[in-house]
């Protein structure tokens, strides 16, 4: 019952009012550069800027709930260390991005990201 409690208030901080239109997503500051063959923040970065990091939600200005995901190292500490994937995946928590679940091949590549260790290329 308390963790539901923590769970629900986490997701009203982390997901607010939202009113999206594209904006473009910093460059990496810190990370691993991995080979070709692993999913680097050049690709990961455009789904959050496509889906996240967009006028009114995520962004710079707006850091919607408090997240700005305009940059690596906070893409990275959100799906790292907050659970972010729930959210993108809709496995029992609020829906993200706010008009729907984002498309399984968009979620693809922020796991694999994530599995390939944070490339920051």
């Amino acid at each position: 019952m308390k963790y539901s409690f923590l769970l629900a208030v986490c997701a009203a901080l982390f997901f607010g009012t939202y009113s999206c239109s594209k904006d473009k997503a910093a460059a990496p500051t810190t990370g691993a550069t991995c080979d070709s063959t692993k999913v680097g923040y050049s690709k990961a970065g455009k789904v959050f800027t496509s889906e996240c990091a967009t006028s009114g939600c995520h962004d710079a200005s707006t850091k919607q709930s408090g997240y700005d995901l305009t940059t690596y190292s906070n893409c990275r500490t959100l799906i790292e260390g907050r659970n972010g994937l729930c959210y993108i995946k809709d496995n029992g928590c609020a829906v993200m991005p706010p008009y729907g679940k984002m498309a399984d091949s968009l979620i693809t590549v922020i796991e694999q990201w994530k599995a390939d260790g944070y490339c920051s290329n």
